[in-house]
Parts: structure tokens; sequence; C-alpha cells
């Protein structure tokens, strides 16, 4: 070709397809003429064409209510946090999580417990940070769906000792079963027995205290007998 246009057609664009692509043309003059195309792709989301984050309630315990947000369809990586009624941002019960399916598109998916409030009205909002757009979606949980305050409590202290029960309870149990293993094979009845050999080794140890100690105890009798003198009954009987 001497003159003329070489194109290349993509075909199924993805955000993920942006960047620089790079032509090469073989002439003969020289080894290569090229040419680089920078492609940027300008995604416009319309109002509907990704769908609102869906919110439903899942669980409830003695903490409060637990609550699901998901949102599908995302182009750009998202962000996903919970509010309350008064512009709180809420702790979310672990890390979100998320997914891209194979069109690269993401699914973001998180937790949230919640406490009463005073409307109980609570918010799952999802931003696309590249695009500054952000999504939204309320609930309103009904009040009974609470748990008592007192009985929360009341099962939290339950647990609590319960727990630590247990815990001395297994603590115990395999105390006894060390001194049961021991007693059958022998090793604490012998263990005995060298306390008590030891304590009579330790008396023992010196002869030579001990016959000095009995002499000290009858000192003033046996230095009598020593020397000769043996006591008389008196004359006067």
């Amino acid at each position: 070709m001497k003159n003329g246009s070489v194109s290349l057609k993509l075909t199924g664009v993805k955000q993920s397809d942006a960047g620089n692509y790079t032509c090469f043309i073989p002439t003969l003059k020289s080894p290569f003429q090229k040419a680089m195309v920078q492609l940027i792709i300008d995604i416009h989301i319309c109002e509907g064409a990704v769908s609102q984050p869906d919110v439903s309630m899942v669980g409830i315990d003695y903490t409060g209510v637990v609550l699901d947000c998901e949102a599908r369809g995302l182009i750009y990586r998202p962000e996903m946090t919970w509010w309350d009624s008064d512009g709180n941002i809420l702790p979310a019960d672990g890390p979100t999580e998320i997914e891209t399916d194979s069109e690269g598109r993401y699914t973001v998916r998180g937790h949230v417990t919640v406490q009463r409030t005073d409307n109980n009205t609570f918010t799952c909002r999802v931003l696309q940070q590249q695009i500054n757009h952000t999504m939204e979606t309320e609930i309103c949980v009904k009040d009974r769906m609470f748990p008592d305050t007192s009985q929360s409590w009341w099962n939290g202290w339950w647990w609590g000792w319960g727990f630590g029960g247990l815990t001395w309870g297994l603590i115990l149990g395999l105390i006894v079963v060390v001194l049961y293993i021991l007693k059958r094979k022998g090793l604490l009845k012998g263990f005995n027995e060298n306390s008590q050999t030891n304590g009579t080794s330790e008396r023992n140890e010196n002869p030579q205290e001990n016959q000095n100690s009995l002499l000290n105890g009858n000192g003033r009798t046996n230095g009598n007998l020593l020397n000769g003198d043996i006591p008389h009954a008196d004359d006067s009987v």
C-alpha cells in the first residue's frame, strides 16, 4: 500500500480497554513507521442504567438489627458506607465485599448492625469516585424489631457467666483426668514415696547431730552417769 490508511476496529469495548495503542507500519526507507493513539472511553451513566442498592434486614441479635446492602452492575470500583438519619457514618460489620463479573462490572456487598434511634432510618450509600456518582437507599426498621435493652443486658451477662463457668469446668476436668492417668500408671504413688524418702533422708543425714541432741536433752543426767555419780535417795526417807 503506497497511500492509504490502516484502521483497527474494537468491538465489545469495556472500561478496562482504555489506554494507549501503537500502530507499526513497515516501509522501504526505514524499518517501520509507528503511530500512537490514546483510547479514552467516556461512559455516560443514565438514570436507571444501574440498579439502586438493595437493602434488607437479615438478622437480629442481642446487640441490634443486622442490615445487608448490595449493588450490582457498577462500572467503576465502588465504595459503600452506612449512615444514620443524623448524618453519622456507622461502622460496618467487617470489610466490604467487592466482586467483578466477566464484563468487568462490580458487585459490592456489606453488612451493618444498627441500634434503635429516634426514627430508625438508615441509609446505604454507594459511591463511584472516578465519576463522582452516588446512589443510596434508605430503610426504616420497625421499632418492635429491636431487642429489649434489659433482655439484651441479661443475655450478655448470662453468656459471660456461662462461658466462664464452662472454661473453669474444662480446666478442672483436665486436672482430674491427668491425676487419674498418673495414678493408674503408678507415677503419683512413686512421687509420694519419693517425698517421704526425702524427708527420712534429711533426718538421717547427720547422725552425730542427732546423738548430740539426745545427749543435750538429757545433759545433766547423762553427765552424772558419765562422771560416775550415782544419784542417792534422800537419807531422811
